[in-house]
């Protein structure tokens, strides 16, 4: 046995020691899983039956900027943690399988419609996750404000701390709007906005195809996502309080993860001449504006696209409007010609047959499209390759690309060429 003289100036070493290991053994140890944050009251304390427990040391330290394929394609648009300003986690825990819903949240507190002002409350709920909830990151796979932008949490295919328990978190994609809705509802932009992310996740296989949207009172005792946001998430498709799918098989027109749609008996369309189907799935997107003032409320929006109507069947002696969508900047998309029916909008047989047509109400030469209208864009073309009414390599083109035009309008050609798939 080797017997070691204690001095004083070793016994305080090894004090020293002793207090530093027991230290480190318990950073990032804590059992969160709920999704209390600053200001919410909620009632959530956060329990996870370990849900975080046993990630010490496990995974990896990336903050999953380029490695986590934030952008995808038909994704709305996404700000990488890199650009909100994201400390690293401690550790990540990668899902085992695709997960097989979509949990809806509320952050509570304060509501944000600026990028500057949401990415400081992004900040906010990942300083309070990690300094008092002690989990290993910010606990959503996915923020959302009411600017129409996407803040990228702990991202694909990590599994988060949002939904209660180990399995409903290994198991779901947790996606929280910033804001208390308790009495209100997210604006029309963040609605549209979680939606397109649903859509987008599911047609790159990070949503199973049969998966189902939840919110986080249905898998935990909890008043979150608010009573009258939970109220709204009740009536979208693919809603489901049981693992069963919840989908309105019967209605064509407003498939799963679309925007909202107003039919054409709900605008009071006239009956069209004729139709002529489209000979297969179209792989062309060509973005028109209509010229004139826009629109903002439903009604102002209803009385246009009439008023588009009634010029191309009476005055261009058409069968029919001649866009496949019109899009208001209302947030709503007002139903045209419909799916899978050739339009009369691009001014050459072949695009008609191949794309599908969506104008926007409104002159957009020196402007663009409001948020909400350029967000319910982007869910429309996401929905219609998830539901195979528009080709996963589909091309974005701007009417001027395919014909000598002005359509549609110089500033709003100049965002179209920044989106993806243009």
């Amino acid at each position: 046995m080797c017997v070691v003289k204690m001095t004083p100036i070793r016994i305080l070493c090894l004090l020293v020691c002793i207090e530093l290991t027991h230290g480190c053994l318990r950073v990032g140890t804590g059992s969160g899983g709920g999704d209390t944050v600053v200001g919410s009251n909620s009632g959530d304390n956060g329990q996870d039956s370990g849900g975080e427990s046993g990630e010490l040391g496990g995974g990896t330290n990336d903050d999953g900027d380029d490695s986590n394929n934030v952008g995808l394609p038909g994704c709305p648009t996404i700000i990488a943690r890199s650009q909100w300003g994201a400390r690293s986690p401690k550790s990540q825990t990668g899902m085992k399988s695709t997960p097989l819903y979509a949990v809806i949240h509320h952050g509570a507190g304060s509501r944000c419609y600026t990028e500057d002002k949401c990415k400081k409350t992004v900040q906010g709920y990942q300083n309070y996750h990690m300094d008092t909830r002690k989990w290993v990151d910010i606990g959503y796979n996915f923020i959302v404000g009411e600017d129409g932008n996407v803040y990228e949490g702990r991202g694909w295919g990590i599994r988060g701390a949002h939904a209660g328990t180990v399995d409903s978190n290994e198991k779901s994609l947790g996606i929280c709007v910033i804001g208390d809705f308790s009495s209100t509802v997210p604006n029309l932009i963040a609605q549209n906005t979680v939606k397109q992310l649903i859509a987008c996740a599911e047609s790159n296989k990070k949503l199973a195809s049969t998966y189902t949207i939840r919110a986080h009172r249905d898998l935990k005792s909890t008043s979150c996502p608010g009573e009258r946001f939970y109220d709204l998430i009740k009536t979208w498709h693919r809603y489901s309080e049981s693992d069963g799918i919840d989908v309105d098989s019967t209605n064509d027109l407003k498939f799963a993860t679309c925007p909202t749609i107003i039919s054409r008996s709900e605008w009071d369309a006239r009956a069209p001449r004729s139709r002529t189907p489209m000979s297969s799935t179209p792989s062309y997107v060509l973005i028109h504006h209509g010229t004139g003032a826009g629109c903002d409320t439903k009604s102002a929006c209803i009385s246009k696209v009439q008023a588009y109507q009634k010029q191309h069947m009476d005055t261009n002696n058409w069968s029919d409007i001649g866009y496949n969508f019109i899009v208001g900047e209302d947030g709503n998309v007002y139903e045209g010609r419909g799916w899978g029916i050739t339009g009369a909008h691009a001014g050459v047989t072949l695009y008609n047959k191949n794309s599908l047509g969506i104008c926007v109400i409104g002159d957009f030469s020196n402007t663009v499209p409001n948020l909400a209208a350029q967000s319910a864009i982007k869910q429309l073309i996401s929905c219609a390759v998830a539901n195979n009414k528009l080709t996963s390599t589909y091309k974005l083109r701007g009417h001027q690309d395919v014909r000598s035009t002005k359509c549609p309008g110089t500033s709003f050609y100049n965002l179209i060429k920044t989106w993806n798939r243009y």
